[in-house]
């Protein structure tokens, strides 16, 4: 009897303690310090204004969090130490446009640059008296194994996938603050790495430094990394147009009253230098472009010979006070906009409101008139090219990122594209467009999304990340040689008839 009674109150307990943790709720703190306020303005203002800020952390867990980070920041009193929890607060919720902006306010750093392969983390860049170890394993930093102590550091990484925070986590490595959060730093507060060279083993001990001169190993012919938004050359014996695109932005303006002219003036040149050299295939290099303006994603396609009708992006839409404010917008002016955008009546609502775009099945746009509408009246004055009807090849990496994998994606749903590389590290369906606000007391500068993107092929969906058709290991004895592994596999397939197909929707 005694052991059953014993049963049923155990039974009972774990039933209470299971029933309070799914309905956490935040608790009411009184006397808040500056972290705490930050905090939670914070927390509340991402409630308020993102489309579904529950995705990857349930409103319990989500409750659970911000009662936890608010009793932590009961005894801080370093700004620094601040940012760090905000960071790992943001990473929790898998989405890698909500989060703190950088915060510059840490004039000393590690002078390393690391990145990842399968085989594990290499040094990539380094300050110039270690030039000989560029290409080396890391085997340990600070007494741990390399992979468990990037682990731990990817916490303070905001993102959507693991790709991304392999991506992004080697400039958290960098600041020894994040080190100390953690529980990371050496004492003497120097970079302990333990290396392998060769078959020997050796010890660097970095410190902290307000600036060095970097030593890396580029890739060596075309692909090689320059530091504009965009480049292209004309390789006619390869039969390849290869155009560099660093990033959805245009360089400053030669004409301000034609938005994206430059661009537009490129694309012009470089299709016009396709069609007299009669080349077949473009390839779009996406490998370090971290996003921008995603108009320019449309420009570029508006060059190319394209189906009647494409599936397209639907989006779903948060509007709240932060969303007028960042816009300067009255709700009505708001409304009527997406009314226009979704044509159908909007009924009225308070804030915070989210508008859902769903159809009932896939969203298709016609594409007659679309070419017209992105070049503007720059065709007016410069002669026009032939629409592409070539093979169109994109480059896809870890650092390929925002926009740059939404015109990836919209691509690839539409079988305008083959994909190689390596997976994008944002996911094909994701949130975005920031709103911005500064928190109160630290000022520090944050970024909310408010709006979804949902692929124009959602049937593929969940996915952690857009995968390209031809996935291509690479290896640490490749890279540090200079040579490109994934720019051989295009040409090798190229000359010997071998791309694949695109996928159909």
């Amino acid at each position: 009897m005694n052991i059953k009674l014993c049963c049923l109150l155990l039974i009972g307990l774990f039933f209470i303690s299971f029933l309070n943790a799914i309905t956490e709720v935040v608790a009411d703190v009184p006397d808040l310090n500056i972290f705490q306020e930050d905090f939670d303005y914070f927390q509340k203002t991402l409630r308020e204004s993102h489309p579904d800020i529950y995705t990857n952390l349930p409103e319990p867990a989500f409750n659970h969090q911000v009662n936890l980070i608010l009793k932590e920041l009961a005894t801080e009193t370093d700004t620094l130490h601040f940012l760090a929890k905000l960071k790992q607060f943001s990473h929790l919720l898998g989405d890698g446009h909500t989060g703190p902006f950088y915060y510059k306010e840490e004039t000393l750093f590690y002078p390393i640059i690391v990145c990842w392969f399968e085989e594990g983390w290499y040094i990539s860049y380094i300050s110039k008296e270690f030039a000989e170890y560029v290409g080396s394993k890391i085997v340990s930093i600070n007494g741990k194994e390399a992979d468990e102590f990037m682990s731990i550091l990817m916490t303070l990484c905001k993102g959507e996938n693991i790709y991304w925070f392999r991506e992004t986590v080697s400039d958290v490595l960098r600041y020894s603050s994040n080190l100390k959060l953690l529980d990371l730093a050496a004492e003497d507060k120097a970079l302990h790495l333990v290396v392998e060279k060769g078959e020997e083993k050796k010890e660097l001990i970095l410190k902290e430094v307000e600036r060095c001169n970097y030593i890396n190993v580029p890739f060596k012919g075309i692909t090689q990394y320059q530091n504009v938004p965009y480049w292209g050359k004309a390789l006619p014996s390869d039969d390849i147009y290869y155009l560099q695109f660093n990033k959805f932005r245009d360089t400053t303006s030669d004409n301000p009253e034609e938005e994206f002219y430059n661009w537009k003036s490129f694309l012009i040149q470089s299709f016009n230098c396709i069609d007299s050299l009669k080349i077949n295939n473009l390839v779009i290099d996406l490998r370090n472009n971290s996003g921008g303006n995603s108009k320019m994603g449309d420009i570029l396609l508006s060059f190319c010979k394209l189906p009647d009708s494409l599936a397209t992006f639907t989006c779903d839409v948060c509007i709240s006070e932060l969303m007028l404010k960042n816009y300067n917008k009255e709700l009505e002016e708001v409304k009527k906009m997406l009314e226009e955008d979704l044509n159908r009546e909007i009924e009225d609502f308070t804030m915070p409101y989210v508008i859902k775009q769903v159809d009932e099945g896939i969203r298709w746009i016609t594409t007659e008139g679309y070419i017209n509408q992105q070049i503007g009246t720059l065709g007016q004055n410069l002669i026009m090219p032939p629409l592409f009807e070539g093979r169109i090849i994109l480059l896809t990496g870890y650092g390929t990122f925002s926009s740059a994998v939404m015109f990836a994606t919209i691509c690839q749903d539409n079988g305008l594209a083959t994909l190689y590389g390596t997976p994008t590290g944002g996911k094909p369906s994701c949130y975005g467009d920031i709103l911005s606000l500064a928190l109160p007391n630290t000022g520090i500068l944050c970024g909310v999304s408010y709006k979804y993107f949902r692929r124009p092929d959602y049937t593929r969906d969940p996915s952690d990340s857009l995968y390209p058709d031809v996935w291509i290991k690479i290896n640490p004895e490749d890279y540090f040689s200079g040579k490109d592994t994934v720019w051989g596999k295009v040409r090798e397939d190229i000359q010997n008839k071998a791309v694949p197909e695109p996928r159909e929707l």
